[in-house]
């Protein structure tokens, strides 16, 4: 395994995924299974840069990598790329309440729609996407800004997060961790 991990999941059968600048690693508890690049060989790894790793409702892994996204059918254990999909940098992947996949291609966000096997480039910059309890898709840009992403409205506004007055090569948003409705409304019967 590399030494320069970029990504951890534990999916929902208890296997830990981890995701290296050398190839896609499975712990299963005893032993590590690794995942390469074999020259575009069928059912093994396009590219061996991981940069993102998730699971979705299917149990299926979705690896974003430095030349796309390829799936990991856990049933069958095979990789496949997902081909409507450029094959350049992918830095971020996140599955919604509908099994869509987010993510961010170049700098550049789309959207793969599961149940119609189809890819929508939606011609929007950020660094950096998250997904919030309430499915909103927060979006990170590279000047320190933040927003919610909504289809339907105008772009929202911009929340500066990190000064301007930091070098423009310092401002880039690389991870949002969006507050999780963690606490309950508690009412107290005061006699």
């Amino acid at each position: 395994m590399h030494n320069a991990v970029t990504a951890v999941i534990q999916d929902s059968t208890g296997l830990i995924w981890v995701g290296t600048r050398g190839g896609l690693n499975r712990f299963d508890g005893y032993s590590f299974k690794a995942y390469k690049n074999n020259n575009d060989k069928f059912g093994s790894l396009g590219n061996d840069v991981i940069n993102c790793i998730a699971e979705d409702k299917n149990r299926m892994i979705w690896i974003a990598t430095g030349k796309g996204i390829f799936k990991y059918n856990l049933y069958k254990e095979v990789l496949t790329e997902l081909e409507t999909v450029p094959k350049e940098y992918t830095n971020n992947i996140v599955i919604d309440k509908d099994n869509n996949l987010w993510f961010l291609i170049q700098f550049s966000l789309y959207k793969y729609i599961q149940a119609e096997n189809r890819v929508e480039d939606l011609k929007t910059k950020a660094s950096y996407i998250a997904l919030d309890s309430n499915m909103n898709l927060w979006m990170g840009d590279n000047d320190g800004n933040i927003h919610i992403y909504n289809p339907k409205k105008k772009p929202a506004a911009r929340i500066r997060i990190i000064n301007k007055n930091l070098p423009a090569n310092a401002r880039s948003i690389s991870k949002i961790y969006p507050l999780i409705h963690w606490f309950k409304t508690v009412s107290f019967d005061i006699n």
